[in-house]
């Protein structure tokens, strides 16, 4: 069976926030429950045909190293 989707976002996982592009705006938020609970309602989109792309933020992997 072949998935389509009508939306696809990627976000950028950092310590303190995300950077979500839902390919018509880049928004930043928080990375809280809370913040990720208020932009998910706040948006008009159904996560069923949602395909999220998660890119994480490697600087403090790479100063471990």
């Amino acid at each position: 069976m072949k998935t389509i989707f009508e939306t696809y976002w990627g976000i950028d996982v950092s310590k303190k926030w995300l950077d979500i592009s839902t390919g018509i705006h880049v928004i930043r938020i928080d990375q809280t429950q809370e913040a990720l609970e208020k932009f998910l309602n706040d948006i008009d989109v159904k996560a069923e045909e949602t395909l999220i792309t998660l890119e994480r933020n490697q600087t403090k992997e790479r100063r471990n190293i």
